[in-house]
This record gives C-alpha cells, sequence and structure tokens, in this order.
C-alpha cells in the first residue's frame, strides 16, 4: 500500500477506478460495472466525485507525480473512503476487505502527528505537558474498558430485529420465493458481513459502544452482485426448482 499515490480533492484523500481496482486486485471494468449496477447506492459528494470541464482541466494541471490523467478523458471519477467501502462491500472478497482495511489505516486516515519536544520548555510548560500525556493514556484505557463491554440483551433483540428487516427487504418481503425456500442464505450472508466487519465470531460479541454503528451497518447492508442474482433469478423462476448449491452468498 505504501507504493499507492496520494491524490487528494476538495481536501480529501481519493482514489481513482485504476488505483481502486489495483488494491482491490479486480479489473477497471469490473469496478464499473458494478458501479453502474449500484450506482443508486451512491451519492456523488459522499462516495464519490464526479469531475467535467474545468474542474477536470483544473485537476489534471494539480495532479503531480506518477499519476497523470490522460488527455483524451473528459471525464473523471474521484472515489472518497465512503465510496471506496462501498465497493469493497459489492465486490465482498476476503482481498477486498483485507485491503480495504489497509487503506483505512495507511491512506484515508493518515495524520502527521506533530512531536512537541520536551526540552527547551519551562518547568511550569513541562508539568502541564505530562499532566496532559497522563490523561490521554488515562482515556485510552476507560476506552479500552468500554470498547470491551458486549451489547446488552435489548440490544441483541435490536439487532435481530434489523438483520430480520434487511433480510425481508433484500428478498423482497415475506411472500417471495427466495424468503420462503432460501432466506438462511441471506441471513447468512448479512450475519458474515457482520463478523467481518467486526472482526467477531458471533452478534453477541458486537461492542456495545459500537451498537449504532452496527445498527447503521445493517440498515446499509445489500447484496453482493452474486447474492442479488440469485435473489433476482430464484424470485423470477417462481415454482420452479434450481438446484442453486454451489453459489455461495
Amino acid at each position: 500500500m505504501n507504493h499507492l499515490q496520494t491524490i487528494e480533492y476538495a481536501d480529501n484523500r481519493v482514489l481513482t477506478t485504476q488505483q481502486l481496482a489495483e488494491v482491490y486486485e479486480t479489473s477497471v471494468d469490473n469496478i464499473k460495472m458494478n458501479f453502474k449496477r449500484n450506482k443508486d447506492r451512491f451519492t456523488e459528494g459522499k462516495h464519490y466525485y464526479m469531475l467535467k470541464g474545468d474542474e477536470l482541466r483544473d485537476f489534471k494541471n494539480k495532479v503531480t507525480g506518477s499519476y497523470s490523467v490522460p488527455r483524451n478523458v473528459n471525464a473523471l471519477i474521484l472515489w472518497t473512503e465512503k465510496g471506496a467501502d462501498r465497493h469493497c462491500k459489492i465486490l465482498d472478497t476476503d482481498k477486498a476487505w483485507e485491503q480495504f482495511d489497509n487503506l483505512e489505516e495507511t491512506y484515508f486516515r493518515v495524520k502527521e502527528r506533530a512531536m512537541i519536544p520536551v526540552e527547551g520548555l519551562s518547568t511550569e510548560m513541562q508539568a502541564l505537558l505530562m499532566h496532559d500525556r497522563k490523561l490521554t493514556e488515562q482515556d485510552k484505557r476507560i476506552t479500552a474498558l468500554e470498547n470491551n463491554e458486549k451489547i446488552s440483551s435489548g440490544q441483541k433483540r435490536d439487532i435481530r430485529r434489523a438483520v430480520n428487516a434487511a433480510v425481508i427487504s433484500a428478498c423482497g418481503g415475506e411472500e417471495t420465493t427466495v424468503y420462503r425456500k432460501h432466506s438462511q442464505k441471506i441471513y447468512k450472508a448479512i450475519y458474515g458481513f457482520l463478523y467481518t466487519y467486526f472482526d467477531i465470531s458471533e452478534y453477541a460479541d458486537i461492542p456495545r459502544t459500537r451498537f449504532t454503528d452496527a445498527t447503521e451497518r445493517i440498515k446499509e447492508w445489500y447484496p453482493s452482485c452474486e447474492l442479488k442474482l440469485f435473489i433476482e433469478k430464484v424470485n423470477g423462476y417462481g415454482q420452479q426448482e434450481i438446484d442453486w448449491s454451489e453459489m455461495d452468498a
């Protein structure tokens, strides 16, 4: 990830489609196709920036380093951290999840931290600085303890309800063929997503401090392209019996 050229737009670090494809070890065409199929899941200005006209010309002039925008390009998409996250969910591969974690740590959230030298400060300032550092360490320990607390029984119930709602929505309703015959496949996909996202083995291990994050993630969840195709085909074929055992969620 260290070789990734830093590109910024609107004071945010962004990635081109080419960079995103390389990081996730997929093709540019696959990224474009996933975007086209799930465009309603992306919001311009939040998940991506679309550069055209003067904005694109200005960007071409500002970009330096190993990356350059081809002259014949008349429109360019730049993906934000949220956009990269969304593509990761759509791809839903082990490599994509691994690489997105790396992107968060080594690209999107990298901040230069200025180290304050203690030497040369007055005794009073040194004392204040040391006191501040002790408070910071204390806050970290308290936060660590809070993060180890798991969700309550009531929150577990809310998680199950949210998952149920997400499954019904993904299936197209409780009366659909896929819900009646294959809902467990969708449940498995959602819980698998939660296990991967929170690095846990069961949903009861979700940290209490991240309960809101969990419910929001469940609401935002949607099937991978493969699972979406599975749902559409099952619902489309209705009562016909089809062997989908080889398809994994």
